[in-house]
């Protein structure tokens, strides 16, 4: 049998456990959490290692891709010679305990992505699986999409509970990176819609692709539908790759 990874994605509302074997998902589980207190969730995620076989299994690879809004990107230079805890709040205010906020490193893009995980995240899936890579679902991004050529232009979109992280590439730099509140589809199109304005690539052609790791909002549905009619986005092709998150997290154990 082939490579065995433990492939986890997790946000405050959801989570998704997936063995993948070979760059292929065999089993797959997906619950909402009904207790969100910091014991509610670990009693939960317990409860569902105890009716899997998941924790005994044999694996190669651990990792976990974890969401939040909260979630800003620093250059290698200011991270060097800046507190980390100023920083988060100048952009997300005082509200984060100190303790939850972590960074990543991005060093192939001189890049830090600065962003807030409670600290029951670690303390329960580093007990349970202590080799276990942690990192923002953005990290994974960025990271997943250089992995291949980025000629061009490519746009990542990645729908959460109420928030929707909105990042580019084209010709082999990041170009864009946010993350947004959102209630509806139309949110989606103004965002959007605005990055195309603002960038001037309404004559570029290139790709939106839309992955739900955990939701179930089925964005991609809701755009489809209208898509062709937006002629701000004619020279975009929408696509649709449900696994795109999973296959990201397998370039970075």
């Amino acid at each position: 049998m082939g490579l065995k990874q433990l492939v986890v994605h997790l946000d405050r509302n959801s989570v998704k456990f997936q063995r993948v074997v070979d760059n292929e998902a065999t089993d797959e589980f997906h619950f909402t959490f009904t207790d969100k207190t910091d014991f509610g969730y670990k009693d939960q995620l317990d409860a569902f290692l105890t009716k899997t076989d998941f924790r005994t299994m044999d694996w190669d690879e651990y990792s976990l891709s974890w969401y939040s809004e909260k979630s800003t990107l620093l250059p290698y230079a200011i991270f060097g010679t800046t507190d980390l805890t100023l920083a988060f709040q100048l952009s997300f205010g005082k509200n984060t305990d100190e303790n939850d906020i972590d960074f990543n490193r991005i060093p192939e893009h001189t890049l830090v992505n600065l962003y807030e995980i409670p600290m029951w995240v670690k303390s329960f899936f580093v007990t349970r699986f202590p080799r276990i890579v942690i990192q923002h679902v953005g990290t994974h991004a960025i990271r997943g999409a250089f992995n291949g050529g980025t000629f061009g232009l490519k746009i990542t979109l990645l729908p959460f509970h109420n928030h929707f992280l909105l990042m580019a590439v084209k010709n082999n730099d990041l170009a864009f990176y946010n993350i947004y509140d959102f209630q509806s589809k139309e949110d989606v199109y103004y965002h959007l819609a605005h990055l195309v304005q603002q960038q001037n690539w309404k004559s570029d052609k290139g790709t939106v692709v839309i992955s739900e790791p955990i939701s179930d909002y089925k964005l991609f549905e809701g755009l489809q539908t209208d898509w062709n009619k937006i002629e701000l986005f004619s020279k975009l092709t929408l696509q649709s790759n449900p696994q795109l998150m999973t296959q990201y997290q397998q370039f970075c154990v």
